[in-house]
């Protein structure tokens, strides 16, 4: 390495101002976020400005150079490709382990050791029975409020009691008819194609059994006179420009004569194609590219409807509808025609539409309405941004072979550091010895772990009120701190304020608990009041992201950053 090349680097650990100020930083969106509130990014030199509350969004607005949060960042994208919430979790997690770390009078690879542990104590923890429950798919209810504790937790989308009711059922009525199944292949995101619409209000969003394509206005005449089979419209689909282009489609060496041109001698293959089409009574050729202008003269001519410029993310929808075979060159058999029942045009909010269907198949097209820019961008649903659409999704697709979840708004963070505390503490003694360490040295890092969780817990906390557990269930609860008339509610609204006590977080009483059934106390709440719930296995694995993130960063002397 040259030394100009050298002077432009600089070694830094944990405790440089500058990594601290970077955690803290990310610590303080995060949890702003996780709290409710809307962040808005935009670069130092101006550009788009987003507005979010979603931890995907805002991890693609921010602009990270150092190594430190660029590998937590990379934590939790990694933790959303898979589990499409719970970033914000792990992000706060990560960075409070290794902030109250630093504070400690212990060695990182002790600490490291002994939160490894910790890990293994959490886990087997939140997984056994007398934390889980048990979602019953096959009620409305149950669903409906499962989907509700994932949308309401976004304010940018906006939605009042009312809407977020009618838009939880609406989503459960995508799961429960494009659930993939017996005859039913493919994922949600196979057979669910998502349109954003502007403009409108939210209760206007509404599930299309079939595709709609924006912005086609084609021919009344040329609809009314589509070739039809026993009542069907066949299609082909052709994934090649259809403009004469010979790139694409001539991979062989080719003579031309002096009176012919590349592109008449393409246009002229194409015709003969049209021609084909027309024998197989073809009624409609979906284009991925562009067609040009005198071979869509030719096919309206032959009652063939020409719709072009489709694009690649529309094509697998198209093919899924109609079962026809995607066409890389010009030959076509019967066997690669596909079947449309119908083809209307419709206009939603003064823009046109086709509308595509087919009875047979399990494509549709959810339309979210806003009447807001960045709502609309918070409920829509792609393969590039997992939003609030996207998570409820996933979330009941994976619910369907895992139905088991944690009571939420910090209620299960609460349990888990009693729960830990408990165990840690009657194992004090082997755990000493285990680790060759003091009992102060252990009792710091139970402490640094348990503050973390109940931080987490507290971002749910408004300013007019105070979190607060109790002696019986060990929930977390937000009492107002001005005395208010009405029912007191644990966070997640499983258990009221009657045969306990509320004490302080920091409260240490390691007595055995009251042993309450939480699945029976769940299924009797929640007939009652929307419960706050979080799904078990992205819970898992997003305390295991953070633990495993934090140790690898704990465990790493120095970094080589850009100064």
């Amino acid at each position: 390495m040259d030394q100009s090349a050298a002077g432009t680097l600089q070694l830094q650990n944990l405790v440089s101002p500058d990594i601290v100020n970077a955690q803290n930083l990310l610590l303080k969106i995060t949890s702003s976020c996780r709290g409710g509130c809307i962040q808005m990014v935009q670069n130092s030199v101006g550009g788009h400005l987003t507005m979010t509350s979603t931890s995907c969004r805002l991890l693609q607005s921010l602009s990270v150079s150092k190594p430190v949060i660029r590998l937590i960042v990379t934590a939790v994208e990694g933790h959303l490709q898979h589990f499409s919430d719970g970033g914000h979790f792990v992000s706060m997690l990560t960075v409070l382990l290794l902030t109250k770390s630093m504070n400690l009078n212990v060695s990182n690879s002790y600490l490291s050791e002994v939160y490894d542990r910790f890990l293994t104590i959490i886990v087997e923890d939140i997984t056994a029975d007398s934390l889980k429950i048990n979602i019953d798919i096959s009620s409305l209810k149950q669903m409906t409020n499962f989907v509700k504790t994932i949308i309401g937790r976004k304010p940018l989308c906006k939605l009042n009691p009312y809407d977020l009711d009618n838009f939880s059922k609406l989503l459960v009525q995508v799961f429960a008819n494009y659930l993939p199944c017996e005859g039913n292949s493919g994922s949600w995101e196979e057979n669910i194609y998502i349109i954003p619409v502007e403009g409108l209000p939210v209760s206007n969003s509404e599930l299309y059994p079939g595709l709609l394509l924006q912005g086609y206005q084609l021919p009344q005449t040329a609809m009314n006179n589509l070739r039809k089979v026993n009542n069907q419209i066949p299609v082909a689909v052709v994934t090649v420009s259809m403009t004469g282009d010979t790139e694409e489609i001539m991979d062989a060496e080719y003579e031309i004569f002096n009176d012919l041109s590349e592109e008449k001698t393409v246009l002229s293959r194409i015709m003969k194609f049209c021609d084909r089409c027309a024998e197989l009574n073809v009624g409609v050729i979906f284009c991925q590219k562009v067609i040009h202008p005198s071979v869509k003269s030719y096919l309206y001519k032959q009652n063939i409807l020409p719709v072009e410029r489709l694009g690649s993310q529309m094509i697998p929808f198209i093919l899924k509808l109609t079962g026809a075979q995607s066409l890389r060159s010009f030959t076509v058999s019967l066997s690669d025609i596909g079947h449309l029942d119908s083809i209307e045009h419709q206009t939603i909010n003064k823009k046109s539409y086709l509308f595509l269907k087919n009875q047979e198949s399990p494509v549709a097209t959810l339309m979210l309405t806003s009447d807001h820019e960045e709502s609309v961008q918070e409920l829509k649903i792609t393969l590039i941004f997992q939003t609030v659409c996207s998570s409820a999704l996933h979330s009941m697709e994976r619910l369907a072979f895992s139905s088991y979840v944690l009571p939420g708004g910090g209620c299960w963070e609460m349990k888990t550091c009693f729960n830990l505390r408990k165990k840690v503490l009657s194992e004090m003694p082997s755990l000493v010895e285990e680790f060759y360490c003091s009992k102060s040295a252990i009792l710091s890092a139970l402490d640094v772990v348990c503050k973390s969780l109940q931080n987490i817990a507290k971002t749910v906390v408004k300013d007019s009120e105070e979190g607060k557990t109790d002696c019986t269930y060990h929930h977390f609860w937000r009492v107002p701190k001005e005395a208010e008339e009405g029912e007191v509610i644990c966070s997640c609204g499983i258990y009221c304020l009657e045969n306990t006590e509320l004490v302080d977080l920091d409260y240490v009483d390691i007595g055995n608990p009251v042993n309450k059934k939480l699945q029976e106390d769940y299924n009797s709440s929640v007939m009652k009041r929307t419960i706050v719930i979080d799904q078990l296995d992205m819970c898992v694995n997003a305390v295991n992201t953070s633990f495993l993130t934090a140790n690898a960063l704990l465990t790493t002397n120095l970094f080589i950053c850009d100064s």
